[in-house]
């Protein structure tokens, strides 16, 4: 277990973790049914939840679930998803 993923957001950092696919589209209920919980509703109204910025310190330390794993989360509001993109490792 990642221990700077948040604990709500580890399943879906499991869910990522060994995966090579360029691109991965998961709706807010697809995120939902992997993490076994409900997102907040902020998660699915702004963008701030998805940021790609790593911090050890307050609310940056969910992007570790897919920051550790060679993704960016990109939020597409039109489909109520988030694509996440394969970026080069290093």
């Amino acid at each position: 277990m990642n221990q700077r993923t948040t604990h709500r957001l580890q399943p879906l950092s499991d869910f990522l973790r060994g995966r090579t696919d360029a691109l991965i589209t998961l709706s807010f209920s697809e995120i939902e049914e992997i993490i076994q919980s409900e997102l907040p509703e902020y998660a699915k109204s702004g963008f701030g939840y998805w940021a790609n910025s790593k911090s050890d310190e307050g609310r940056r330390r969910r992007a570790f679930a897919w920051l550790d794993n060679h993704y960016k989360a990109f939020v597409d509001k039109d489909f109520d998803s988030i694509t996440f993109r394969r970026v080069a490792e290093g």
